[in-house]
């Protein structure tokens, strides 16, 4: 196992009182000798479980590797082998779902049917179901809860056209099917990526289409969600004419809206993320795309946070080394970036598939890291922790800095300090840098040469800790400190 872990504690005095809390970081590969691809993960009493699928022959295992909080390995659970199988492991509250298609003839792939399995909190099968009356190609992806213990699982399926469209069935709890509704709508090929219900009561399918917008004739997919009342009938649709829009997902967000993300070429060229906020009647409220690379990689994804703010997770492909990494952005409820993150273990192509947030107000993602050449190293699972400011080693928002480097610490006095901060320069000092506990850059200043303290004014700045970055001529980070504004 390839590990880097951090574990820091945090105590300030602030408005008389302590404030202390202790946040994990780590930033791992669960080594293996099989080729194995991360697809979930989620809390569980111990720390985490990172469910993830193995490919073998036609068919492919299904693991769960257990971890302690500080991600150490516990144990591997193994759930089924299966064959004539392709599908995908999802999570669903404190239960599993595998969903895809069945293929029970390998050689026709007509007979490609919807299949699921459905595994209880043990991990034991609870039931299985395949739809067999679909006259083509069809299969499942991601299901999701409805009501009373019921869900809903939506997929794609080949129309007598032979493009694709979507449809969605719903279950009880003990897999009976209650119905299942094709949507045939439009010429080209609407294609699924996610489901998800409303607040409304609704039901929200996301993903990409060629029968509407730009498409139409071209075969390039536009962003594309459809909205659907409790039974499965249409009530609205909405495509973004953006140039090679890829497959997006669509979700509730807390104040009766639905909030989309997505990829697109808005300028022809770059690769952006792509998020949108719709009323439920499927006006747009607004629309934002945010810059990474030109090299963006699908997929991408986001969640939704209690206050508001989301987080969007998915990976790049940087410019110099055309490494693919992963990275993490956090949005405010005013469509503000707050701050973005950059991770990576290998120098090789890396990809998150699932992000939650975690009880120490940090958040763990998981996915899969390509071989990087060394002989032995196959693609292995990728497990990363982080604090709440997204980062995987202390004070990561503070530039550069080597691992196990410790910085010297500056000399602040008064600290606490009400009004103004006398600071102590280290030697070869030439800018010093104020960060908000948000970890956004408040204040620069020069430093002349030979200058050996530096007096700043916070009395206009507002209660908070406040992290002091120390540069040199070369822009390399010398020296840092935290001060409490009381």
């Amino acid at each position: 196992m390839i590990k880097l872990k951090y574990h820091i504690l945090y105590i300030a005095l602030l408005f008389g009182g302590a404030i202390c809390f202790s946040q994990e970081r780590f930033n791992l590969t669960i080594d293996d000798s099989l080729v194995q691809v991360g697809q979930t993960i989620k809390v569980n009493a111990q720390g985490y479980e990172v469910g993830y699928i193995q490919p073998q022959g036609n068919g492919f295992k299904i693991n769960i590797y257990q971890l302690d909080e500080s991600g150490n390995y516990l144990q591997k659970d193994s759930l089924a082998t299966y064959e004539e199988l392709n599908a995908t492991l999802f999570k669903f509250k404190n239960k599993y779902i595998v969903s895809g298609w069945k293929d029970s003839s390998s050689i026709i792939s007509s007979n490609e049917k919807p299949y699921l399995l459905f595994y209880g909190q043990t991990h034991d099968t609870l039931w299985t179901y395949h739809d067999k009356t679909f006259p083509s190609q069809a299969n499942y992806w991601n299901p999701v809860l409805s009501d009373s213990g019921r869900f809903l699982i939506a997929g794609n399926y080949v129309k007598a056209n032979g493009k694709l469209d979507m449809f969605i069935s719903k279950f009880d709890t003990l897999g009976n099917q209650i119905w299942s509704k094709k949507i045939d709508y439009g010429i080209g090929s609407s294609e699924l990526r996610n489901i998800n219900v409303t607040s409304d009561g609704g039901i929200i399918l996301a993903g990409g289409t060629s029968s509407w917008g730009s498409g139409v004739g071209t075969g390039q997919y536009n962003n594309y969600i459809k909205k659907l009342d409790d039974q499965g009938n249409m009530e609205w649709h909405h495509w973004w004419t953006h140039t090679e829009g890829v497959l997006g997902t669509a979700h509730d967000y807390n104040d009766s809206t639905i909030i989309y993300c997505g990829i697109n070429k808005s300028d022809g060229i770059n690769n952006d993320v792509f998020i949108s906020k719709l009323s439920l009647d499927g006006s747009q409220v607004w629309d934002t795309t945010y810059h990474l690379s030109p090299f963006l990689d699908s997929p991408v994804d986001l969640i939704v946070l209690d206050n508001g703010n989301y987080l969007v997770f998915g990976a790049y492909r940087e410019t110099q080394s055309g490494d693919i990494k992963g990275f993490l952005i956090k949005v405010n409820p005013s469509n503000e970036i707050v701050w973005k993150r950059i991770y990576s273990i290998r120098n090789s192509d890396q990809y998150f598939r699932d992000l939650i947030q975690t009880s120490d107000g940090g958040y763990a993602l998981t996915g899969f890291v390509f071989s990087d050449g060394t002989p032995g190293v196959t693609q292995d699972v990728w497990v990363v922790k982080v604090d709440s400011m997204g980062c995987d080693v202390p004070l990561c928002y503070l530039g550069e800095r080597k691992l196990g480097l410790e910085l010297p610490i500056l000399k602040c006095y008064p600290n606490p300090t009400s009004t103004f901060l006398t600071i102590e320069l280290l030697e070869n000092s030439r800018e010093i840098q104020l960060y908000n506990s948000a970890g956004i850059l408040q204040k620069k200043l020069e430093i002349e040469n030979n200058q050996k303290e530096l007096k700043l004014d916070l009395s206009l700045f507002p209660h908070d800790i406040y992290i002091l970055r120390v540069l040199d001529k070369n822009d390399v980070t010398i020296g840092q400190g935290k001060i409490v504004k009381k």
